[in-house]
């Protein structure tokens, strides 16, 4: 095969390029010649695949071994004819082999699978287009042996679909020719271009050499002028000769100096050292980062101290201040403002120029735009300060649910045991509702500290939002208006968050309207046909809550749904910044959509956006067992909880049902009583087990090892982490139900009816 002198001269470096490709190449030849295998298993005989399969993974083999011998060999620049034979041997056999799809792999009486066949190989012949067309025919070697059996084999059914099929795979062998053609093309002309890039380099790395050499050179012939006057006249003519040449080279030099600054991505600047720091010279790149003409700096109707953000420039003259008296680079990051008044973060990077006298004239420096990156650092501390965030709430939730199982227990062990007509009664049933409301302050935190694990159901929104109005609204003197369709969707949700999401909108209502006002509440159906920026095209409920307060102000409205952000003052438990943040971030794991605006005629208007379900009516719950019904499912039940006080108030609760509890304060002793007591024939009805033990086994490592001393076993698994996954996929994990903590008597007594009944 003969080469051009274009195509001897970039040898190397193309064999670099195709070689760099192969291990792409060979994963896709392979997982596509395994997925061909597979579909085509029950329409061609096995044995025909076998055999293909067999080449593909066989020359693919031998190609990988000619891939890791290029990388070993040492002299690449003087073999690269010898790789490119070996490359284009390789592939002119993946081509055939390939091209065996349309003999051995071909589907007689499924079009269908022909068709997928076609699409495989085609797919292969498109993919190669970008990795092997730098050689010229590179591509003809493997598409035209890969596509030609096919269109052969098409070409010689007579009927419509495959003579039409035979003359597609034609023109799109073509078009992928004329593309290759480009393509091949398009990259020798890139190389082309870096070796002149290259050329041009060393030419001017030999001229400032020279430049070098002549200074030395002349500084000679000064010393040698002294020596005779006629010689000195004769060698001050040569120097201005020379000095001519000198000047014409050094403006050669100032014009490609110019360019290579105008290359630069940064803006270069040299002003003038005094304030408002008026440019002297400034590159083209001026325009894009401030918006002003580079002309309009030249001409002094704009300086750069004029283009500073007002709030950094007394730091910004401080720091070019400092650097000039230190006579040492400074580098300042501060924000400029744009000819159409948005704010651009840059970094400074300069150093003054002084005269013999030592006073500064100039300024040098070099000016980046890092506005994204800016944006990128600030996004990533939100985004860490909400790891942390979620980290700590999750333990304190933890903390607080089990103290919370303590009190809950006990307080409503004391009511199941008191007079109802008793004195203290209704304090304990207040107590319980205030206890409820910390419940639901632990669900907030665990909003930031699970993932993305959430229990969902199909929910008829009406109840919820009347619910939600009923409860934060009432007693105040605000008017709500609920104005839902009687064929509202379904939506699938988890009912607890989206009540919080509720619950947050609607206190930032009654915050917003203390004195009084109306708040309206609207839901209707809606079809998004297609996806943009926020959610994707399907079917959704918009549900809008509106207030006729004050509204909210233009400066903030795109930073409310920010961790942290608030305009309530701080201190007195209010004012911490993550109500709308909790729902920005639970309507977005429900894959919906929240936003914020001011209304037409004043007031917020919150609108959610919620993915409607399949189903079209509420789901029917089943019917709860009878609260007299305990004593029927009665039985003894190992508890294993690490807190005392949490293991001895379930053990009382469950007393207080009728059960014989026994208590486990680790997976360890839980085991070993388990195994005890069925080894004595006393086997326990129900494991209760705590999910995380401090110090120990806990419940998921615990139910694993019960499983194997006994399949049958039934557990339940119990959490302070409300949101842990296992709680909501407790079957995956061999448990037979889940119930969190803090969970009532009668949450209690419903748990265990459905596991003994």
């Amino acid at each position: 095969m003969a080469f051009s002198l274009n195509e001897v001269r970039f040898l190397p470096e193309k064999t670099r390029q195709i070689y760099a490709q192969l291990p792409t190449v060979f994963f896709a030849s392979i997982v596509n010649a395994i997925i061909l295998s597979y579909i085509l298993w029950d329409e061609v005989p096995p044995r025909r695949i076998v055999v293909w399969l067999a080449s593909v993974l066989g020359l693919t083999l031998l190609r990988h071994l000619s891939y890791l011998a290029y990388n070993r060999w040492a002299d690449k620049e003087s073999g690269s004819r010898r790789w490119i034979y070996i490359f284009l041997a390789g592939l002119l056999l993946s081509g055939l082999v390939w091209g065996a799809t349309g003999i051995l792999l071909f589907a007689e009486h499924s079009v269908p699978h022909q068709i997928f066949v076609a699409f495989v190989v085609g797919g292969m012949v498109a993919g190669s287009i970008a990795s092997i067309s730098i050689l010229r025919c590179g591509f003809y070697l493997f598409s035209v042996p890969a596509l030609l059996p096919l269109i052969v084999r098409f070409l010689l059914i007579h009927d419509q679909i495959h003579l039409g099929m035979g003359i597609m795979i034609i023109v799109f062998l073509c078009c992928c020719i004329f593309i290759s053609a480009n393509f091949h093309r398009s990259a020798v002309g890139l190389l082309k271009l870096r070796c002149r890039n290259e050329q041009e380099i060393a030419r001017r790395r030999q001229s400032e050499k020279a430049l070098v050499e002549h200074k030395n050179e002349l500084e000679k012939t000064v010393s040698e002028r002294t020596a005779d006057l006629e010689r000195i006249n004769e060698e001050l003519r040569v120097e201005i000769l020379e000095r001519r040449k000198a000047e014409e080279a050094l403006l050669e030099s100032r014009e490609q100096f110019r360019t290579m600054v105008e290359n630069i991505p940064d803006v270069v600047l040299r002003s003038f050292a005094s304030f408002p720091w008026r440019a002297v010279h400034i590159s083209e790149k001026v325009l894009g980062l401030t918006g002003y003409r580079l002309e309009e700096f030249q001409q002094g109707a704009i300086s750069w101290g004029d283009i500073i953000h007002a709030d950094d420039l007394e730091n910004v003259r401080k720091a070019v201040a400092q650097g000039v008296k230190e006579h040492s680079p400074y580098e300042i990051i501060y924000r400029i403002v744009h000819r159409d008044g948005t704010e651009r973060w840059v970094q400074e990077r300069g150093q003054a120029i002084y005269d013999k006298g030592g006073t500064a004239i100039f300024l040098d420096g070099a000016i980046s735009d890092i506005t994204e990156k800016r944006m990128f650092e600030e996004e990533l501390y939100k985004s860490k300060n909400l790891e942390a965030l979620g980290i700590l709430a999750g333990g304190l939730a933890h903390d607080f649910n089990n103290l919370l199982m303590a009190v809950f227990g006990n307080i409503e062990l004391a009511l199941h045991r008191m007079d109802k007509t008793g004195p203290g009664y209704r304090n304990l049933v207040n107590a319980v509702g205030a206890l409820d409301k910390c419940r639901h302050l632990t669900r907030q935190l665990l909003t930031f500290a699970k993932g993305d694990s959430l229990e969902k159901e199909s929910i008829s929104l009406p109840k919820l939002i009347e619910d939600a109005a009923r409860f934060i609204l009432s007693g105040t003197a605000i008017r709500t208006v609920v104005q839902v369709p009687g064929d509202l969707w379904m939506v699938e949700i988890n009912r607890g968050q989206m009540e919080q999401v509720l619950h947050n909108l609607l206190l930032n209502c009654k915050e917003s309207i203390p004195d009084g006002g109306t708040v309206t509440i609207t839901a209707t159906n809606t079809t998004l046909d297609t996806d943009n920026a926020t959610v994707t095209a399907g079917r959704y409920v918009r549900i809008s809550v509106a207030d006729d307060g004050p509204g909210i102000k233009h400066a903030i409205l795109d930073k409310i749904f920010n961790p942290y952000f608030s305009t309530k003052k701080r201190g007195g438990g209010r004012g911490t910044g993550l109500g709308l943040a909790i729902c920005h971030s639970i309507v977005s794991k429900h894959k919906g959509h929240i936003s914020a605006q001011n209304g037409p005629d004043g007031g917020a208007v919150f609108s959610l956006l919620l993915p409607a379900a399949g189903e079209t009516r509420s789901p029917e719950r089943a019917a709860l067992p009878a609260k007299d019904t305990v004593s029927e499912v009665a039985g003894r039940i190992l508890v294993m909880e690490d807190e005392t006080e949490v293991g001895l108030v379930t053990c009382k609760m469950l007393e207080a049902l009728g059960f014989e509890p026994e208590l486990a304060e680790n997976g360890e002793q839980a085991i070993a009583s388990y195994d005890k007591n069925m080894q004595q024939g006393k086997p326990f009805d129900l494991v209760v087990m705590d999910l995380t033990i401090r110090g120990g086994m806990g419940g998921e490592e615990t139910i694993t090892k019960l499983l194997s001393l006994d399949p049958a076993v039934k557990a339940i698994v119990a959490s302070g982490y409300a949101d842990d996954p296992i709680l909501a996929n407790y079957r995956t994990y061999g448990f037979r139900g889940a119930i969190a903590k803090p969970y009532t008597l009668g949450a209690l007594r419903e748990m265990l009816q459905q596991q003994l009944s």
